[in-house]
């Protein structure tokens, strides 16, 4: 396998894949991301009907909107990519289907069933 860079392992990190933590991670992942957007535009929404009602301007909405974008999104999604990407480097295993692998003085041995 050729050497990756950052920008591909990032890409290969947010794709489903056979390792069923990473997938209930990036749809945990996800999730999060669906849940904020929803969060987020009724939030914009309500201050928007409330500014049009009241003609009042809130500058509080924009560092709401600010945190509650860092916490819900950012954080998760960085820490995340952090562990796939350095993670990706340490090995690469896959599972063999009807596969018996045992030792024999010290060599590993692999057996196709």
């Amino acid at each position: 396998m050729k050497d990756l860079s950052i920008w591909e392992k990032i890409l290969i990190s947010l794709k489903f894949n056979n390792s069923i933590s990473h997938n209930i991670f990036l749809f945990i992942l996800y999730l999060s991301i669906v849940i904020f957007t929803i969060i987020a535009l009724s939030y914009i929404k309500i201050k928007i009907l409330a500014y049009n009602k009241y003609g009042e301007k809130q500058k509080k909405s924009i560092v709401f909107i600010a945190m509650l974008t860092f916490w819900m999104v950012v954080f998760p999604l960085g820490l995340f990519l952090i562990i796939d990407v350095s993670m990706m480097n340490e090995g690469s295993a896959a599972a063999l289907d009807k596969a018996l692998i045992y030792e024999i003085n010290g060599h590993s041995v692999l057996t196709l069933l």
